[in-house]
């Protein structure tokens, strides 16, 4: 074994040693902050890299400003939304007045001019004194000064939302969930010391909730957690931040009454519509082959194609093609809807697609899911992926393949990761897996890690995540030549998890850099009672792909 699971595994590279820690300063309302913020402040404090030499507090903060009193929709909404908060919740308050006890707290009381909010002077030239490298801002209302702004070498850092849904200094989550938006964007903005427009620092995208703004910004809040410290590291590293776009956040007032009582109701009629639905179907998913010419990456279409036959009661999904001593395989996530658990099954496969029986080919207490078999230096190894939100990525060996596997190493421990894929390309191997770094969406964010052999020790890639868009993060099934180009494909979850497959060309793999661009999506049309399309792979002229679709309950035996 590689690893322990006690020791988790680096996602990021360790910035080089440097002279002096980056000092960063905090502006905040009070001492009490959500805990994803004092996440933030914990992680600043235990880089090794960084310090935080000043807090700034307003002492009449109040952490937001209110919704505006015709809102009274608004504000009962958010009350009901609150209730759904858990003792784990992102939003619970933390005190950093023991945490930062040997930092300096500096409370002031911050004036208006010329509708700007700047601090006195005997205030301002202590923030100087202290030679902040950034100021974080988490609290201070208003437009801030450029006396401000300029005290700190990088500017002000801020995130583009509020601190928690209660905190109306930003709207647009709920004006996602509202409009139907397929995708939110988490933001982090530079306001540059050389005051010039607002710079945005680092982006991610992920998946509109339907109906709720506690879990939707939860998520966002939780996986924002990390731009903090993603920026920090490559300031460390380069003195210096790649800028994403230079443009200003759009903001968006908060909906009146009129516009909540419509949004209120189509909540009621979509929980109404999916209660019913839920208790009588569900979501089932079936493997498709064909065989003949692959498809076009860049127009991809999956026709004439034939299903998998699948035993009542279970599900198969995630199709894995490979060829074992001149011998065809499909594995495949076989799902038991009467135990809520998958193995791996291994399928004979022949001129004539499905050649026998399935055979489980590895059963662990853990539900298992995407079989990525590959072999290497004679031995067939497989990488499936564990839990029912992902885990640790392990490698089994094939002892007697297909059905006897060995437990051979622990190639990332310590995260929750989905839909490991592994990938040779120049005598290096490339291992891609999308991780939930700080407990947000695990649909969001591709990492990539690199060794001398599949066995490990993998390490981080400096451009970690590689991809941070949930419409194509996620792994779709292996890397392949197509054409001499070589394609990722990938998963488009915003709106909900697999609903298309996108083909992406790799322009640069290696371990300094990475780049793709997406080309092409295969999903099913809109008159087609498919909804979505999920993993993909070919072997020579053979395809698969899994689709789902809504299926009566007794219909599929679940």
């Amino acid at each position: 074994m590689n690893a322990s699971s006690c020791d988790p595994s680096p996602l990021y590279p360790q910035p080089p040693v440097r002279d002096a820690r980056l000092r960063v300063a905090l502006l905040l309302d009070e001492p009490a902050v959500p805990a994803w913020i004092a996440w933030i402040v914990q992680e600043i404090r235990t880089s090794g890299f960084c310090e935080i030499p000043l807090t700034i507090v307003d002492v009449e903060g109040n952490g937001g400003a209110d919704a505006p009193r015709n809102s009274f929709l608004y504000n009962a909404y958010l009350r009901n939304e609150i209730r759904r908060r858990g003792s784990q919740s992102a939003f619970l308050k933390r005190d950093l007045s023991e945490v930062l006890a040997d930092t300096e707290w500096l409370r002031v009381t911050p004036r208006r001019e010329k509708d700007k909010t700047c601090l006195a002077s005997a205030d301002l030239r202590k923030v100087r004194d202290g030679r902040p490298d950034v100021l974080l801002r988490f609290g201070f209302r208003g437009e801030l000064c450029a006396e401000l702004i300029s005290a700190a070498r990088h500017g002000v850092w801020m995130f583009g939302h509020g601190n928690s849904p209660e905190t109306a200094l930003d709207s647009n989550y709920l004006r996602e969930i509202e409009q139907g938006d397929a995708v939110s964007a988490s933001e982090l903005w530079q306001l540059p010391p050389t005051l010039e427009s607002p710079r945005l620092l680092y982006r991610s995208l992920g998946s509109t909730h339907p109906h709720s703004l506690e879990i939707g910004q939860e998520a966002a809040c939780r996986k924002s957690s990390a731009f903090v410290m993603r920026c920090l590291r490559q300031l460390a590293a380069t003195d210096r931040i790649a800028l994403v776009q230079p443009h200003a956040p759009a903001r968006r007032p908060l909906p009146g009454n009129p516009e909540m009582a419509r949004f209120l109701a189509r909540n009621v009629a979509h929980k109404a519509r999916a209660l019913i639905r839920n208790h009588a179907s569900v979501e089932h998913w079936t493997v498709l082959w064909r065989k003949g010419p692959v498809l076009e990456p860049d127009a991809p279409a999956f026709t004439d194609a034939r299903a998998v036959p699948c035993p009542q009661g279970h599900f198969y999904a995630d199709p894995f093609l490979f060829r074992h001593q001149g011998r065809d395989w499909l594995f495949v996530e076989d799902y038991d809807y009467a135990r809520g658990h998958a193995d791996i099954a291994a399928i004979p496969w022949g001129e004539q697609g499905p050649a026998g029986p399935a055979r489980t080919a590895l059963r662990l207490p853990e539900h298992l899911s995407y079989p990525h078999v590959f072999a290497w230096n004679d031995a067939v190894y497989m990488v499936p992926e564990i839990g029912d939100a992902g885990g640790p990525v392990r490698l089994f060996r094939a002892r007697n393949f297909p059905d006897e596997w060995e437990l051979t190493a622990e190639l990332l421990s310590g995260h929750l990761a989905v839909d490991a894929t592994l990938h040779e390309h120049r005598g290096r191997w490339y291992l891609f897996a999308n991780i939930a770094e700080a407990g947000g969406s695990e649909n969001d964010e591709l990492f990539l890690f690199h060794a001398e052999t599949p066995l490990g020790p993998f390490a981080p890639h400096p451009q970690n995540p590689i991809v941070s868009d949930v419409r194509h993060a996620r792994p779709a099934g292996r890397l392949f030549m197509h054409a001499g180009r070589l394609i990722r494909p990938s998963q488009d979850c915003a709106g909900g998890y697999g609903r298309a497959v996108v083909f992406n060309e790799v322009l640069t793999l290696d371990p300094e850099d990475y780049r793709e661009r997406s080309i092409g999506r295969l999903e099913p049309s809109p008159s087609h009672s498919r909804r979505g399309y999920h993993t993909y792979a070919c072997l020579y002229d053979f395809e698969v792909v899994d689709f789902k679709q809504p299926r009566l309950r007794w219909s599929v035996g679940a």
